[in-house]
């Protein structure tokens, strides 16, 4: 009887408060489809998308999407019943080696549906091309060269354009080709402009390229279309003849392009460089019967979109982003030192508690006449005391979580990469929940970890919220990690103009907060600026020199810190913020990790647009943002130009038994070569045409055991490798217009001969050109 009244009363309680019993959720009520991008291929340390779908016929639930492909990425999904919703979710897989990526769908720990779905890796080291057509492509890829991988095709449907540029971070150019783009949302065509801005190659042609460039963004229609174009060669097929050529429509390129293909003189393709990337339009279709004749197209690529291993893309090995995360890790060990009382202060602390305790107690008690209360006073004096020293050491923050983040953003066109990386530091083992922005892709940095073996970083990391869920820390530990983002913002903006040797312009601060210790960096010269307000601009003025005096001992980083560290000082005495803003800039300007060309501009702000915080949990944050903007050069009225060391991109291929990797020489970056051969390419920059150019030297320079050197550059109008006479080094090339390509390439191929017993060297190839626009 009792027990049966005392589930009468608990069950009317129960109804009062609104209880209902919670309805078990059927696993059979889930319904999960997922489809990778690009049909499951992905090149190693890129991003891939992943469109996931969930339909749940069941009741409502509150759903976490988990995709693990190496790290776990996740998203949250509200699904009332009846509901199917779509959602993307972006991997990053390390390794090639990956044959499938797992999708599940959890709730309350509970797993309610998985799919393991195929995908394909390529190595880091491939170069990859997608395709977006209509038809099939007849147009040959350039032959892998020995020793090099073989370039990867990947097609891409319209609607496989992702909303993100890190999406498309796979390719190394992308061809459209006739195929119907009417479908492209605002923010697939912002995902398209930001590729080629970082650096994409976009390549766009067809038979109706009107209906094609008016379907893109405003940004990358360089050109218009006009009438239909002679029959005749096209300059860059000059393996068909006329007959064989296809039909193409005359071009007229907007300012600034370059004409890189023509039927006499009618112009059917023309480039333009964009940010780094670069757009190659052209007035023919690439799906043509005829070009399916061409027996090599390593020249039609060469001028459109270069598919070679290079130091300025430094994906053959590993990505630079991944590089420098190693090293900006290490600038997130540098924690700021506990403050430490003053040496006064605990003298007078001491010098109290000893008088207080000693003659101070004794006279007080001898006084109200209870000196038997000693015994009793002096621990309470000792407990007051100390509670008092502990109570200053929470003031001092010496227990705190620390928060310490290091924020690059990289301006460029009118936009900004942002990057942002963060450590934990946990005097105790707690699980903390970060936030960020919610169009962030976060990840962890898996290298570099502060955690005295502690194993590797746990918790989901959530996108369409920016967050990290239960990010578990173990005591005295550090988990890092970092968060990404394309912005509207541009802190600084440098325009200069090129007058014979000079840069000349000014610089502005367009952003809301100062920014200190500004400067324009070209190639190895420095010039300081100093602390700009927001709004204020300042005049700068560098003579180009060559960097004929630079130190490479010393570095960027130590050229512009050198008023606040000595380069004779160790590391260890410099202070924490000077540390890791040398630590910054040595990883920016790292020869190996691709580093600006062209002229930039550099400074510090105190706080980052990409903010990071920790939910519900007092952190001593230490903030540091480098602002890294591309100054956008014009040539002067008068024309003139002198342009060395540092302007040109180059890139690399390199063959022979003894062929090493990257390097760098005393005045310019090279390959390692014992006995082989290197070929580098260096473009002009934008804005100069080939047949400017009225004077062009080449420099050769090897670090390493004496060898024999032989050079020769490659006609483009005989289309042959012409031999020339190094003399100290250098050599002036006669009639350099026959050297230059339409598209503004020099080729130059340099053979070693060295003694392999004695090991090879570096061998770098840089280029100075004079000349003028009238």
């Amino acid at each position: 009887m009792t027990y049966r009244w005392i589930s009468l009363l608990l069950g009317s309680l129960l109804l009062l408060t609104g209880f209902r019993p919670m309805q078990a959720t059927d696993a059979t009520s889930i319904k999960l489809t997922v489809q990778p991008f690009f049909e499951g291929n992905y090149r190693a340390g890129n991003w891939i998308p992943f469109q996931i779908t969930v339909a749940n016929d069941g009741p409502d639930l509150s759903a976490t999407i988990s995709l693990q492909a190496g790290t776990s990425f996740a998203t949250n999904l509200e699904l009332p019943r009846g509901a199917e919703k779509s959602v993307i979710l972006y991997a990053r897989p390390l390794d090639e080696i990956r044959r499938a990526a797992t999708v599940r769908v959890l709730t309350s720990g509970a797993e309610l549906a998985k799919i393991e779905t195929p995908i394909k890796g390529v190595g880091a080291a491939t170069p990859v091309v997608g395709y977006i057509a209509q038809q099939a492509v007849t147009l040959p890829l350039p032959e892998a060269q020995a020793g090099t991988p073989k370039i990867a095709q990947v097609t891409v449907q319209p609607g496989d354009l992702p909303e993100r540029s890190e999406g498309l971070s796979m390719f190394d150019a992308l061809v459209i080709d006739g195929a119907p783009l009417t479908s492209l949302s605002a923010r697939q065509q912002q995902a398209l402009t930001d590729w080629v801005r970082m650096g994409g190659q976009l390549v766009i042609s067809g038979a109706d390229l009107q209906a094609t460039l008016a379907q893109l963004p405003e940004t990358l229609r360089i050109a218009t279309a006009g009438t239909a174009a002679p029959s005749g060669q096209i300059s860059l097929l000059p393996q068909l003849t006329a007959e064989q050529t296809p039909a193409a429509t005359e071009l007229v390129g907007a300012a600034g392009t370059r004409s890189i293909a023509t039927i006499g003189t009618t112009t059917v393709g023309v480039q333009q460089q964009f940010g780094r990337g670069q757009i190659s339009l052209l007035g023919f279709s690439l799906a043509a019967p005829e070009l399916g004749l061409l027996p090599d197209a390593a020249l039609f690529w060469d001028n459109t979109a270069i598919l070679r291993v290079s130091t300025t893309n430094f994906q053959q090995m590993q990505r630079s982003d991944d590089l420098q995360a190693q090293q900006f890790a290490s600038a997130l060990t540098l924690l700021p030192v506990l403050a430490v009382p003053p040496l006064t202060t605990l003298a007078i602390v001491l010098g109290l508690y000893l008088l207080i305790i000693g003659p101070g107690l004794y006279l007080l008690l001898r006084r109200l006449d209870r000196q038997a209360w000693g015994w009793v006073a002096v621990p309470l004096v000792t407990i007051v005391f100390s509670l008092g020293a502990y109570g200053y050491g929470l003031r001092l923050r010496g227990s705190d979580t620390i928060l310490n983040q290091i924020s690059i953003v990289e301006s460029i066109a009118g936009r900004s990469r942002v990057r942002t990386y963060a450590g934990i530091f946990s005097p105790r083992t707690q699980t903390y929940q970060i936030t960020t922005s919610p169009d962030a892709l976060i990840e962890p940095v898996m290298s570099g970890e502060f955690s005295g073996g502690a194993p590797l970083s746990t918790g989901q990391y959530l996108q369409g919220s920016g967050s990290i869920k239960d990010l578990g820390v173990p005591q005295w530990s550090m988990r890092m990690f970092t968060a990404e983002q394309q912005l509207d913002v541009q802190p600084l903006e440098a325009r200069l103009t090129v007058e014979g040797s000079t840069l000349r312009g000014t610089v502005l601060n367009t952003g809301t907060t100062p920014i200190s210790d500004t400067a324009l960096v070209h190639d190895v010269q420095v010039v300081k600026i100093g602390t700009l307000q927001p709004g204020e601009s300042r005049s700068v003025e560098l003579v180009l020199d060559g960097g004929a005096a630079f130190d490479r001992n010393i570095g960027i980083g130590g050229m512009l810190l050198d008023g606040k560290a000595n380069s004779f000082n160790r590391a260890g005495q410099l202070p924490i913020d000077v540390r890791m803003q040398q630590t910054m800039l040595d990883t920016i300007f790292n020869p190996f990790f691709g580093p600006p060309k062209g002229p930039v501009v550099v400074g510090w702000a105190t706080s980052g647009p990409l903010p990071v915080t920790l939910d519900s949990t007092r952190a001593q944050h230490q903030q540091l943002t480098l602002v890294v903007a591309a100054a956008d050069v014009t040539l002067s009225e008068s024309g003139n130009f002198s342009l060395g060391q540092g302007w040109f991109n180059s890139s690399f291929q390199a063959s022979g038994l003894g062929v090493g990797g990257p390097c760098v020489t005393r005045f310019s970056d090279g390959w390692y070569i014992d006995n082989g051969t290197l070929t580098s390419t260096m473009r002009l920059p934008a804005g100069i045409q080939p047949s400017q150019v009225r004077q062009a030297t080449l420099r050769v320079e090897r670090d390493g055991p004496p060898s024999a050197l032989k050079l020769s550059v490659y006609d483009w109008q005989s289309e042959q490798w012409v031999a020339q006479a190094l003399e100290q080094n250098t050599v002036a090339l006669s009639e350099p217009g026959r050297y230059f390509s339409n598209a503004g390439l020099l080729r130059a191929r340099v053979e070693s001969t060295g003694d392999s017993a004695k090991g090879g060297g570096c061998v770098g190839v840089d280029l100075q050109i004079e000349g003028s626009r009238q």
